[in-house]
C-alpha cells in the first residue's frame, strides 16, 4: 500500500452579536485606531499596529506587547474586502511556525439593530494552536465589545 500524503486541518468558528450596526463593526477591523484599542487577549498586552492597508493585496501587521515584556507579531495580506459584511485574510505569527499560516474570514450579518460576526479560522497545523487561537479570539472579542460599547 502507497503512503499517502494527506494532513489534517484544524478549524476554528466562534460568533458574537455586538449592539453596533455592521459598518462600525468592520471600522473596528480595518482601522488601525481601532485596531490599536481591541486586538489583543488580555488589558496586560499595548497593541502597536505597525501596517493596516485595508485594502485587497495590502498587509497589516500587529504588535501585541505583553507587560512581561514578550512581543508577539501576527501579520498578514488582505485576500478579500466587502464593507461592510466580510474580511479574509491571510494570518501568521512571525517567529512562531508551529502555530501555521491560516486563512481568517469575518463574516458581519446585520441582527437588528446591532451585528452578529462569524470569525473563521482554517488550515491550523494542530488543535493545541486551534486551541491557542480559540482563546485569543475570545479575548479580543471581549475588548472589542467594550470598544463598540464606549463608541456608541
Amino acid at each position: 500500500m502507497a503512503p499517502t500524503n494527506a494532513t489534517t486541518e484544524f478549524t476554528l468558528c466562534l460568533e458574537r452579536t455586538y449592539a453596533a450596526p455592521p459598518e462600525h463593526v468592520f471600522d473596528a477591523w480595518t482601522r488601525a485606531d481601532a485596531v490599536a484599542q481591541w486586538f489583543s487577549p488580555t488589558t496586560e498586552h499595548a497593541v502597536v499596529v505597525t501596517a493596516l492597508d485595508a485594502r485587497v493585496g495590502g498587509r497589516y501587521r500587529i504588535e501585541m506587547r505583553h507587560q512581561s515584556g514578550a512581543v508577539h507579531v501576527v501579520s498578514g495580506v488582505y485576500q478579500e474586502l466587502v464593507p461592510p459584511t466580510k474580511i479574509v485574510m491571510t494570518w501568521a505569527w512571525e517567529g512562531q511556525e508551529a502555530l501555521g499560516h491560516t486563512l481568517v474570514t469575518v463574516r458581519l450579518t446585520p441582527v437588528g439593530s446591532g451585528t452578529q460576526l462569524q470569525l473563521l479560522q482554517e488550515r491550523f497545523p494542530s488543535d493545541a494552536a486551534r486551541a491557542e487561537h480559540e482563546k485569543g479570539w475570545t479575548g479580543c472579542f471581549d475588548r472589542l465589545t467594550a470598544l463598540l460599547m464606549n463608541a456608541g
